[in-house]
Formats: C-alpha cells, sequence, structure tokens
C-alpha cells in the first residue's frame, strides 16, 4: 500500500533510470525527491503527486503544464523538464535538474527586505522571465515569493528561477479546460492581482 507521502519510494529505481534518494519537497497535493540519474551519475529532481490526489484529471493536468512550459518558453530562468513518464499508479511524474539556492521567501525572513538595487536586480530578471512566458502565449497566475528561486553561479553572478507553473493559463486551452475554469480564482490570496480577485480572466 502507497503511503500518502511515497516514502516507499525511497532507495527503489524509477523506471530503470532515476535511483530515488529522498524526498525534499513537500507541497498541498505533490511532491519532490532527489535522485541520481543511473547514465550519468547526475543530481536531479523527480515531481509527482501525492497518491491520494493521483487520479485528479485537473492536477495531472497541471503537471503536463509545466512540461509544456519547460518545452515552448526558452529562457534560462525556466528550469528545464529533462525527463517524464508514468509511476505504477498511473499519475505523471516529471524529472528536472536538481535545482540549489533559496527562495525569495526564505531569504526575506532570513535577512528582512531587500535593498532597493537588490529588489531591482530580481525585479528586471522575473520581468524578463515573465516577458519570454507571455510571448509563448502562457500566464503563470501565482507570481509569488515561494516560486521565486534565487542562486549564485560559479562567477557570483546572480540567477533568478521560476518554479511553478502548475496553474498557468495558455491561450491553447481547450473547450473544455475553459469550461472548468470559468469563474475560478487561482493563486496565493495575498498576491493576486485585482482582475485575479475579482474572477476576471
Amino acid at each position: 500500500m502507497a503511503t500518502e507521502d511515497r516514502s516507499h519510494l525511497c532507495g527503489t529505481l524509477l523506471d530503470g533510470r532515476y535511483l530515488i534518494r529522498r524526498r525534499i519537497g513537500l507541497g498541498g497535493t505533490g511532491l519532490v525527491f532527489e535522485a541520481e540519474c543511473v547514465a550519468d551519475g547526475g543530481a536531479v529532481a523527480v515531481k509527482m503527486l501525492q497518491p491520494g490526489y493521483a487520479k485528479n484529471r485537473d492536477l495531472r493536468r497541471r503537471l503536463q503544464r509545466e512540461l509544456e512550459v519547460a518545452k515552448r518558453v526558452s529562457h534560462r530562468g525556466i528550469i528545464p523538464i529533462l525527463d517524464a513518464g508514468t509511476l505504477a499508479d498511473g499519475s505523471p511524474y516529471l524529472v528536472m535538474p536538481r535545482m540549489y539556492g533559496e527562495s525569495l521567501s526564505r531569504l526575506l525572513l532570513r535577512r528582512g527586505q531587500l535593498s532597493p538595487p537588490q529588489a531591482v536586480a530580481v525585479g528586471v530578471r522575473i520581468a524578463s522571465i515573465l516577458h519570454s512566458v507571455h510571448d509563448a502565449g502562457f500566464v503563470h497566475r501565482d507570481i509569488k515569493p515561494e516560486h521565486i528561486l534565487l542562486n549564485r553561479n560559479a562567477v557570483g553572478e546572480l540567477t533568478v528561477s521560476l518554479l511553478d507553473f502548475g496553474v498557468c493559463a495558455t491561450r491553447n486551452a481547450s473547450a473544455e479546460e475553459l469550461q472548468l475554469e470559468h469563474g475560478k480564482v487561482f493563486g496565493t490570496p495575498s498576491y493576486l492581482s485585482p482582475e485575479q480577485a475579482s474572477g476576471n480572466p
């Protein structure tokens, strides 16, 4: 019987390609595990749904949407999807590079508010990512500090990544998807734009 946190996967080989190491993330409906790619020994992250949501069509579609965004948006601030597959219960999983660094929310808790130059540096990079996302026909719909990952590359340059495109909208949405989303409010209440909060598309 699968546990709700899928801890039984630790130490197992997923699809003969990924050795699951440990859980590194737990959300309201999803899980993220650190794993090793057996082909090259590289560290990856495997994102999947909790077992209780494995049959949820909407949540499965959201993981698929993340894959679509990664394939169609060319920007270094979008984390690439390296692989995708299906678990034994029929639910999807995504494989991404193992990212390190700190979310903007944790940085703010640890250090307090950013200085104006720091805020501008992060804001400019997020605006650049969103420009590419919008050009590809997507709208994120849940921009917040928890979804902004900050890091430094090998030469000390600030890198900013935008995470979690699960609830993003697309101009290519099917009629069924549009009907399912009609009148729903997506995003986090504290960070909603006025038009989102009012339920307007």
